[in-house]
């Protein structure tokens, strides 16, 4: 009787670890998928950053040029 009592928490206390398992691991999965998604923001800030930049520079070089 106490060893099937015994057995029976054992049994739901794996059950309840799988679970945290499995809760952990879509847990992760999410974060990954937001810090992708955040990284994939900031590429495109810094490429859309570097073309205002190139474009700044070429208007500064073409009044550069007009007021010699």
């Amino acid at each position: 009787m106490c060893q099937a009592i015994t057995e029976a928490r054992a049994e739901e206390m794996t059950k309840l670890a799988w679970e945290t398992v499995e809760e952990s691991k879509r847990a992760s999965e999410e974060a990954i998928n937001r810090v992708e998604g955040i990284s994939k923001l900031a590429r495109e800030t810094v490429e859309e950053s570097k073309r205002t930049s190139e474009e700044a520079i070429n208007r500064v070089e073409e009044i550069s040029k007009l007021t010699r």
